[in-house]
């Protein structure tokens, strides 16, 4: 639940966290991002009050932006066309078997930036061992995550893989040394 204008901290901190929160090595703390999913803001049922607060932290100052998730393409325009302040990013699951185009097409148009999650389809369906993703990442020495995760970075998309493991760590840093 989004907090109302009460000064409250938006990560759901206690009350007391907030004048920490507020500041890091002195200065004055503004967060990033604020992320909120279609569950949070539907443009149709959800409070205009929810919107407006965020659009008051980013006239504020804040924040930096103002980023959704999970919005499909016809919300994802009512939200834009009721709003002061079009969302800068959108969090959406974006890999190459769900590659969203006509999400991507709405967001390109109106100047967001696409973030994927499960970029990696979290291990499933295979994309490890897929065939075709092998056979493309072979002649660079590259993974079949090295080449989902350069497919995503080359159209502009937000990639943060997650690893437990330190090895692959570094090979999804490993994605800018060869010719495309």
């Amino acid at each position: 639940m989004l907090p109302e204008d009460t000064g409250a901290p938006l990560s759901g901190g206690r009350r007391s966290d907030a004048p920490h929160m507020q500041k890091m090595n002195g200065q004055p703390y503004t967060a990033g991002i604020v992320l909120f999913s279609h569950t949070l803001l539907d443009c149709r049922r959800a409070s205009p009050r929810r919107r407006q607060r965020m659009e008051d932290l980013y006239e504020q100052g804040r924040v930096r932006g103002i980023g959704i998730c999970n919005f499909l393409p016809d919300r994802l325009i009512d939200l834009i066309l009721s709003s002061k302040i079009a969302p800068i990013v959108h969090q959406i699951e974006l890999h190459p078997f769900t590659q969203q185009i006509p999400l991507r097409k709405v967001m390109a148009e109106q100047g967001g930036v696409p973030t994927a999650w499960a970029l990696l389809t979290d291990g499933r369906r295979g994309i490890f061992d897929n065939p075709v993703l092998r056979r493309i990442g072979q002649p660079h020495s590259k993974t079949p995550a090295q080449m989902v995760l350069r497919w995503l970075t080359r159209q502009r998309i937000c990639a943060i893989p997650k690893s437990v493991h330190e090895e692959r760590f570094h090979e999804n840093h490993n994605i800018v040394d060869f010719q495309s």
